[in-house]
């Protein structure tokens, strides 16, 4: 069961609180209309982070919506050793080790 949720927009905390059931609720930090990353850690009752999902979030200000939608695909490089290529066109990802 999840115990507690956090995440991150546009660099901002966000603390989610939560309400009942399956459902958890936050305040999200000040931003102007536009599209972005929000990444989300959610961890069980022993303490395990069982969890990490990132989602596109726009905000429209001007006609007063929000939506929000998997964010599917990504890529993180956790060393310089490794580059990667990326073939949208192909939707595969290659890892390369020892790649200047």
């Amino acid at each position: 069961m999840v115990v507690r949720l956090e995440g991150k927009v546009q660099g901002q905390d966000i603390i989610f609180k939560h309400t009942q059931g399956d459902d958890w609720e936050a305040v999200i930090p000040a931003v102007s209309s536009g599209i972005y990353i929000v990444s989300l850690n959610a961890w069980d009752d022993a303490g395990n982070m069982a969890y990490t999902s990132k989602y596109i979030i726009t905000i429209d200000l001007s006609a007063l919506r929000i939506c929000l939608e998997p964010y599917l695909y990504w890529i993180e490089l956790l060393s310089d050793k490794y580059s990667s290529q990326i073939s949208c066109s192909e939707y595969y990802a290659e890892l390369l080790k020892g790649v200047s």
